[in-house]
């Protein structure tokens, strides 16, 4: 009976971090390969799944940033196309998802160079925001992929922003975004799972007494 008992309450438990679980995964990706039809442009402003901006400390300034790779321009072959956040007409640009995200706990990952440098993106969504200063060829050769795990309060959109300083016509570069929402379990699902494990808890106190006697 009372390993009955307890694989019932190893099923419920499944079962609840499941529910809470549900939507976690991937929610969205970008590579930028399929932009204007695989070749590479100058810049460059008709982003699937990004709008290009001012860059973050003025706003007066449009912002440019250019679609490069596939031999063009290409500081990192073999990675099909990818963007460097400092345009060609040497003002540097900010690119934010279209789509805005629910509040809850992310991981993204990108793949992150630099064309000279040294250059500089922040990354923010709400209320995360973590700065990263590259140069060409630092760490390495290759794109340095990147991997950070946060909380946002309130939806939010995802930005890659760069400052007006960052005027030499090139810049940092970026590459395989990828944002994925966390597995945390639903504030119910951990209340009624605690409850398992109490009255399970109980029962095995009242079979150990009852033995006893």
């Amino acid at each position: 009976m009372m390993k009955s008992v307890a694989l019932a309450v190893v099923a419920l438990s499944a079962s609840l971090i499941g529910a809470g679980t549900a939507r976690a995964g991937v929610v969205f990706s970008d590579n930028f390969n399929t932009e204007n039809g695989g070749a590479g442009v100058l810049n460059y402003t008709g982003l699937a799944n990004f709008n290009v901006g001012p860059p973050m400390t003025d706003l007066t300034d449009p912002g440019t940033i250019d679609l490069i790779g596939n031999g063009f321009f290409d500081n990192y072959p073999g990675n099909g196309l990818y963007l460097d956040l400092n345009g060609s007409t040497g003002t540097s640009g900010t690119i934010e998802s279209k789509t805005t995200f629910a509040a809850g706990t992310y991981t993204l990952t990108f793949d992150l160079g630099s064309n000279g440098g040294p250059n500089d993106v922040t990354v923010t969504m709400g209320t995360f925001s973590k700065t990263f200063t590259r140069t060409e060829g630092t760490p390495s050769s290759s794109l340095e992929p990147i991997s950070l795990t946060f909380t946002i309060a309130a939806p939010a959109t995802l930005v890659f922003s760069t400052p007006t300083t960052d005027g030499d016509l090139g810049g940092i570069e970026i590459d395989n975004i990828v944002l994925s929402a966390v597995a945390v379990p639903e504030p119910a699902s951990l209340t009624l799972l605690g409850l398992g494990a109490i009255g399970f808890g109980a029962f095995a106190r009242r079979r150990k007494a009852a033995v006893a006697c």
